[in-house]
């Protein structure tokens, strides 16, 4: 059943993804899996307070349950709640055992990450890197952190957002995509986002052709869309990236590829600033 409710939300259909997770709560309250997905449909659902609950309650019966933790964490810094993550962790850090301590120093690196210090965050996901349960992610946020520790728009319509990477950076990020790549994840995109992060043309050009291809094979896979939409918009060619982006959002929003979508939003809100739409900017945000 949580095989099927994901399925519904990975193609959109949110109304069905809501109902097995219901069935599956009943069944099962403390399912994990059933619980992230429908607390962050109450979220698309402006239902934050209702979301927000459903992990606390999780939480305190199992404080150091650091999967249904670092969920929190991603609900309330989509809802601009991040500061409350605070005394979840506190509470986790005073329950934890040490075998577990991967799970809380994954958690803090989000947490510090998030909350504006990305040093700190880095080197609490460093703890967490080599873990079986949480290195994966761990190496894809840090490879997030290096190219963009400070969340800025890489590209603005508007104008100049001041955003660069140094080469050091770009080379820890390629260092962690190479470790990733041993645990045979595909790292297509991460690829493509290391190249669009330099902001040079031989580099946008190579993450174009590879994003080419990617959506040859998938025409609808959302964070290839938004990372071609990106890319066309720092190679100049305005009238393309809208072309992707506007893939994404006549799309029903996917809590798989909740980050993408934000992202598509972002940039076209940004675009119609930029030529006085404001009416239709304030449609997508």
């Amino acid at each position: 059943m949580v095989a099927l409710a994901r399925l519904h939300q990975t193609i959109g259909n949110n109304e069905e993804c809501s109902s097995y997770c219901q069935r599956l709560l009943k069944i099962d309250p403390s399912n994990e899996d059933a619980t992230f997905m429908y607390a962050n449909l109450m979220l698309v659902n402006n239902k934050t307070e209702e979301a927000i609950r459903t992990y606390s309650l999780l939480l305190d019966k199992e404080p150091d349950n650091f999967n249904t933790l670092s969920q929190l964490i991603e609900l309330l810094r989509r809802a601009g709640r991040i500061k409350q993550v605070g005394a979840f962790i506190e509470k986790a850090e005073s329950n934890c055992q040490r075998s577990n301590l991967a799970g809380l120093h994954f958690c803090k690196g989000l947490y510090s990450w998030h909350t504006g210090d990305p040093i700190q965050g880095l080197k609490e996901l460093n703890v967490a890197r080599f873990d079986n349960i949480y290195g994966q992610q761990a190496r894809i946020n840090m490879i997030s952190i290096y190219l963009n520790p400070a969340k800025e728009m890489i590209f603005s319509s508007v104008g100049d957002t001041g955003y660069s990477t140094s080469q050091k950076s770009v080379n820890m990020a390629k260092d962690l995509i190479e470790e990733l790549q041993k645990t045979n994840m595909d790292t297509s995109i991460l690829e493509c986002n290391v190249l669009i992060a330099t902001k040079q043309k031989t580099e946008l050009t190579l993450a174009s052709k590879t994003l080419t291809s990617i959506l040859q094979k998938n025409s609808n896979y959302i964070p290839a869309l938004v990372s071609m939409g990106l890319c066309k918009f720092l190679l100049g060619s305005s009238s393309d990236a809208r072309n992707y982006l506007k893939q994404v959002t006549k799309n029903q929003y996917a809590l798989e590829f909740a980050e993408s979508f934000e992202k598509a939003l972002l940039l076209m809100a940004d675009y119609f600033i930029s030529v006085n739409k404001f009416d239709l900017a304030e449609t997508e945000l």
